[in-house]
Formats: structure tokens, sequence, C-alpha cells
């Protein structure tokens, strides 16, 4: 036991003290051991916390960067990595590199950091989505539509990836889960803390800023619409420590069941979409999809109109005048994760390279 131990703490100073330390406080090693000697607090025994022995001169003097919530080893991985993801997406913006799939990546870009035209456009582009919105009658057509928007990467109530088959992993099957929540979790919208509740009215101030940013003149009264119809999802939906049950979470149905269970939203689509090989899924919270139907008829169609507009905005607002970008980087990351700056544009424009024609830019 006394040599497994020993071998752990090698393990854990190395681990510790090495990674990623020289690159963000200009420390050298040491050129022997590897190892930031100048980070440890020696004030600490390593028997009494090795993790503090290690590192505590540097986690006291480290300043997190104001554009973001923490810093670590991989932090700075990814800093370096986007440095490299920049400098080939200009490349291809100038027109240097060849071939359509540079052209994709340099005109992705361009399109993004001209921001000059996405003012200009305002909310335009947002048209045709705004139109299909409105022009939703019946709760059958919100259904569908909300399949539509997933379809999109934009929040609603199904969630869902394929994976391999958990219980036969030679078959890759769709899995469906609880979403469509603009809040982290359930907890969000219930808990009476202090901190959950600046959270709720931080969220109610910026979908009522979207909506007005939209030109609805009852925006506060649909950010109220909106938070109430997601309370009565979150209300259904499963904790943290329940979805970390991995029998519990497998649910293999057949899709005439799912339809059944899910009256209302179009599931006959997804064995369209598959040329009808899909037979099963498996659904991970039984219980929120057998009260999903329930909820989709229980609130009217114009709440749900709220509903997805919003959802639309939050998914695409990145792409957005200044207004909405400073909107959701207000709530989502100051209230949210504490964060104090916004990235600069062209890191933000990485990122949408890499979500827009993330493959593309991998080749």
């Amino acid at each position: 036991m006394s040599r497994i131990f020993a071998l752990g703490v090698l393990v854990c100073l190395f681990g510790c003290a090495t990674l990623g330390v020289p690159q963000v406080n200009g420390s050298e090693p040491n050129k022997i051991s590897g190892l930031n000697l100048e980070n440890f607090d020696r004030t600490v025994r390593p028997q009494d916390d090795l993790y503090r022995f290690a590192n505590g001169k540097w986690l006291d003097s480290f300043e997190i960067p104001a554009d973001k919530s923490s810093f670590g080893a991989f932090t700075h991985l990814h800093d370096r990595s986007q440095d490299n993801l920049k400098a080939i997406i200009l490349d291809a913006s100038k027109g240097n590199l060849e071939g359509e799939s540079a052209k994709k990546v340099g005109d992705a870009y361009a399109a993004f950091m001209d921001e000059s035209a996405i003012e200009e456009a305002g909310i335009k582009p947002l048209q045709v989505e705004r139109d299909a919105i409105a022009a939703l009658k019946t709760h059958e057509e919100v259904g569908r539509h909300l399949f539509y928007l997933g379809d999109m990467g934009v929040k609603n109530p199904v969630g869902g990836w394929v994976d391999q088959d958990h219980k036969n992993t030679t078959e890759y099957i769709l899995y469906l889960t609880q979403w469509g929540l603009g809040l982290p979790d359930r907890d969000y919208y219930f808990k009476e803390e202090e901190k959950f509740q600046k959270i709720r009215a931080g969220y109610e101030t910026y979908l009522t800023t979207i909506f007005e940013l939209l030109g609805h003149t009852s925006a506060k009264g649909r950010a109220l619409s909106v938070i109430a119809l997601e309370k009565s999802l979150a209300e259904k939906q499963w904790t943290r420590v329940q979805n970390r049950d991995r029998n519990k979470t497998y649910n293999k149905v057949s899709l005439d069941t799912l339809a059944a269970m899910l009256d209302g939203f179009p599931v006959e689509s997804l064995r369209e979409q598959t040329g009808g090989v899909l037979k099963d899924v498996v659904i991970r919270q039984p219980e929120y999809f057998e009260s999903l139907s329930g909820i989709l008829k229980g609130h009217d169609v114009s709440v749900w109109q709220a509903y997805c507009e919003a959802h639309l905005v939050t998914a695409l607002a990145k792409r957005l005048p200044r207004a909405f970008v400073d909107a959701q980087f207000g709530f989502y990351s100051q209230v949210l994760r504490g964060v104090q700056e916004n990235r600069p544009r062209w890191k933000r424009g990485v990122s949408e390279v890499e979500t827009m024609v993330g493959e593309v830019l991998g080749q």
C-alpha cells in the first residue's frame, strides 16, 4: 500500500504542478524535475493537502481572465488551438487556400465579422422563421414546428442523439431526453435560495429584452408566459441525480408506443426520415415523456409561439445585432457564470465557424 501511495503522490505532484502553469504565468519549470517549485505553498504540509502544497502560490496569484469563468491547463490548450484555427480561417477568408471547402470557411468567418452588415440587416434575417411561428394555429402544428426547430439546433421539449445501444452495442439507436429549458435544469425554477431568485429575475429581464428588441408591445407578459410554460416542463423533468442512473434512464420502446405517448408530436416523421429503418428508441425519462402531450395542449398556442420565438433568438443571438449579443451575454455569461467580459469577436467568429462548418474546417 505504501508503494501505491507514493506513486499516487508523484502522479499528483506532476499532474497538478506542471500542466499549463509555465505557459500561463511565465515561470519556468525546474530543469531536472519539471516542477514549478515557486508555485509550491510550503506553509502547507503535503500530507495534509497535497493539491494546495503543489499549487497554492499559483492559485493565490493567478487572475482568471475577464472573459472566462475558470482557467486550467485545458483552457490554455483551447486558447492555443483557437489561435491556430484563426490563422487557417484567415488564410481561407483571404483566398490563400484553394478549394470549395476553404471558400465556405472563409465566407462563414467573413460574414460573422462584418458587424456593419449585421447591424444594417437587423432582424430581417429572422423574418421567415418568425412568420412560420406566427402562422401556427393548432397544437398539432406547434408540435411539428417544435420538432422542426430541434432539427435546427433550437431548444424544444425533446432532445435527442444517436449512439450505440447501451444494452446491444453492435447496433446504434436514437436516444430521446428531456430538454427545452432556458435555465440550466429544473432546480433553477423551484429552489428559493437567493442565488436562484436572482437568476430567475435575470432570466425574466433577458426574455423581456429579447421580446422588446423583436418589437413586441407586451414584452414582459410574453416573458412571463414563457417562464410559466418552462416551469411546467421543469416540474416533470428528472433531477441531475436521477439522470445519473444508467438503468432507470434506459427505457427502450417501439416507435408506435412513443407515438401514442407523444400525441400531438410528429413522431411518425422520425420513421420517415430514416426510410422506415427506425423501429425502436430509448427514452431516458419516461414520466416526462408521458406528460408532454398534456403540457403541449395545456398551454395556448400563443404561449408556444412566444416560447418558439424566444429559443430561436437565443440560439441565433450571436449572429444578430449587438443588442441581442449583449442581452444574451448579460444573462447567460454574466448572471449565470460570472464572466465579466465577452470574448473578442474574432474568438466568437472562430467558434461560430466551428459550429456552422466544423467538419469542413477540420479538413
